[in-house]
């Protein structure tokens, strides 16, 4: 008479883990065991008695995974801690509009508030604690919004305001009727700059400004060559060497505009005439 006798496999662990995330101890440990001979008992570094911890934060644990034979299996594994930044969606230029919709995402429960960096009370967020707001501006203008969650935070600048409009006409005959080049919606709280140049028939420069329209500044007409013989820009021979006022035709004009919150060119350019009478 002969036997056999099987020896029970040895026991050991599948397993699945989550980082705890914003200090919020919510990092896990999930275990699979198999071999031995069940049924086993669990005993956690952290008191725990079952086979999956939940609720953790980060830190180091261990469990004593015993079965029905007495055989021990040791395990550890640690639960780290990430602290990903909010990302806020939404849009960089508004047009014509003093409101818009802001959307962030993040793993924080508790994030915010919603805030203007620049601490205007006018600034109207209809949900400043929510992932999800409006908010209302008094003018138009660039504003930084900013949003803080798991110990970072995320800013998005926007842009509020309307295109320029820009004549197709100057009168320089003095009848304080249109004598001044003036370009809407030109607003400094909007461009750091705005470099103009205007070119007659021939290709010449007679004005060139590279901070048109900012501070008031508009084009009546005057060639300005004289102020702008030592431009690194615009060499000099490229300017019309004339004094007084541009003569009575079509000229061509050029302007790009640099937003505040962005370094890219906004470029417009066209004809426009010049009337003397």
């Amino acid at each position: 008479f002969s036997s056999t006798l099987n020896q029970p496999t040895i026991i050991d662990v599948n397993y699945n883990t989550s980082v705890s995330n914003c200090g919020f101890n919510n990092g896990f440990i999930e275990l699979q065991t198999f071999g031995g001979t069940p049924p086993y008992s669990f005993e956690w570094s952290n008191g725990e008695t079952t086979e999956n911890i939940y609720n953790l934060s980060p830190n180091i644990y261990n469990v004593e995974i015993t079965d029905n034979n007495g055989c021990v299996l040791l395990f550890e594994e640690e639960i780290g801690e990430t602290e990903p930044p909010p990302v806020i969606i939404g849009p960089t230029n508004v047009n014509c509009s003093l409101t818009t919709s802001l959307v962030v995402y993040t793993d924080d429960y508790n994030g915010g508030p919603w805030v203007d960096l620049n601490d205007n009370p006018d600034v109207i967020f209809d949900n400043p604690l929510s992932n999800s707001t409006n908010i209302s501006v008094p003018d138009y203008g660039t504003y930084s919004i900013q949003f803080s969650a798991c110990n970072n935070l995320d800013t998005i600048i926007i842009n509020f305001a309307c295109p320029v409009v820009i004549p197709n006409a100057l009168t320089i005959n003095g009848d304080q009727n249109n004598d001044l080049f003036i370009i809407d919606n030109l607003n400094n709280s909007i461009y750091s700059q705005s470099e103009l140049t205007i070119y007659n028939r021939w290709g010449k420069i007679v004005y060139y400004e590279p901070f048109y329209g900012l501070y008031d500044n508009w084009w009546d007409g005057k060639v300005n060559y004289h102020q702008k013989g030592k431009s690194f820009i615009n060499p000099e021979n490229l300017f019309d060497n004339i004094d007084g006022y541009v003569n009575e035709g079509v000229y061509y004009y050029v302007l790009e505009l640099f937003r505040r919150s962005e370094n890219v060119p906004i470029s417009y350019s066209g004809y426009m005439h010049i009337f003397i009478k």
